[in-house]
């Protein structure tokens, strides 16, 4: 009878044991699955915390922010956010003689600067899908110019697509090209000047060509200045940048880009040039050379005088507006206009055909 007590007593012992072990693994269990649980969980929390989240952008005193830091891209005139692709921000900046365009990080610092077969980017760069298409050119600030003096099969415009991927962006692939004689025939671009004309200073027209040196045939001016002609082919726009402008003539404050209308023209205007008279800034001359040759200007600035002698000059515009002082009096058959030294500063010459000129400056500051 003792010995079946003990073996029950036994048997009880082994069936607990029994329990009791599978309580332990399926607390055991039960506590790996929580932990393994919460563990998928902070994986779905890191998941979510790399997901792209939007850049935020602003722009104050010529300085571009991102995400409230201060970027590193240069003060530029004009700032075009083209979007977002990834976590990088593409932002065209145009400064006064190009267009850069960026890739800046979420701290506004630059990983990519966008650089293109031809010497100048253009300002229209766009997002497609996860690859920015940019466009660049070997043309000057005033292209309409600029594609006259090259040779017809000079490629001029390029396309590039330039694909993001693994983080970073790969080697630009090229999608099209344009050379100088399609680019004529796209914009409609006539180059009827000669462009092969040169200037002789010994043949000045109306004086003694010895006092003229160093002539300049400027398709852009360093001044901040640009002159574009409308398509009506009787009206033009000033473009003034003033961060340029502006330190020139005293306006320090002035940071803006602003653009003015110029009218009173009755031919058609072929080409336009910033001249430079006189000794100094205020001797500035807007010039237009008109399809038959002839020349017109108008001056950047009037010479005000008070009662008392004192005089001054102010922006010679009315209502925001330039208007044409109209042709130069005795000058024709114009096909080429250049800045020179001349013997009261700097002056206009007017070329001919054949290489002779007349000292404009001459005649409209008198």
């Amino acid at each position: 009878m003792e010995e079946n007590n003990v073996k029950n007593k036994q048997s009880n012992r082994m069936m607990a044991g029994i329990v009791i072990g599978l309580l332990i693994a399926l607390v055991v269990g039960m506590g790996a699955y929580i932990v393994f649980d919460k563990v998928i969980d902070k994986h779905k929390n890191d998941e979510k915390n790399t997901e792209v989240s939007k850049i935020k952008y602003n722009v104050s005193n010529e300085k571009l922010y991102v995400n409230d830091k201060e970027s590193e891209i240069e003060n530029a005139l004009e700032y075009n956010v083209k979007g977002q692709i990834d976590n990088v921000l593409i932002v065209s900046a145009s400064y006064l003689d190009s267009d850069i365009t960026y890739a800046l990080d979420k701290d506004g610092k630059i990983v990519f600067t966008f650089k293109g077969k031809g010497n100048v980017i253009r300002e229209d760069a766009s997002i497609e899908g996860n690859s920015v298409i940019i466009t660049s050119d070997n043309l000057a600030q005033d292209p309409e110019v600029a594609v006259c003096n090259l040779d017809d099969a000079n490629v001029v415009v390029y396309k590039e697509k330039f694909k993001y991927a693994n983080g970073k962006f790969e080697s630009p692939v090229l999608l099209s090209s344009e050379t100088a004689k399609e680019y004529k025939n796209k914009n409609n671009i006539k180059c009827t000047l000669t462009q092969e004309v040169k200037i002789d200073l010994s043949k000045c027209l109306n004086g003694d060509g010895k006092n003229y040196s160093n002539p300049i045939e400027s398709v852009s001016s360093p001044l901040g200045l640009t002159i574009q002609i409308n398509s009506d082919n009787k009206s033009a726009v000033l473009t003034i940048g003033w961060s340029i402008f502006g330190e020139l003539v005293g306006e320090t404050n002035a940071n803006e880009i602003k653009k003015y209308n110029i009218t009173g023209f009755t031919k058609n205007i072929e080409s336009t040039f910033i001249g430079e008279t006189g000794q100094d800034i205020h001797g500035t001359k807007l010039v237009y050379l008109m399809e038959d040759g002839t020349v017109e200007y108008t001056s950047l600035f009037v010479k005000k005088t008070d009662a008392s002698g004192n005089t001054w000059y102010d922006m010679n515009f009315e209502s925001q507006a330039f208007k044409s002082n109209g042709a130069v009096s005795g000058v024709s058959d114009i096909v080429k206009l250049y800045n020179a030294d001349g013997l009261d500063g700097r002056t206009v010459l007017a070329v001919k055909k054949d290489g002779s000129y007349y000292d404009i400056g001459k005649i409209i500051n008198k």
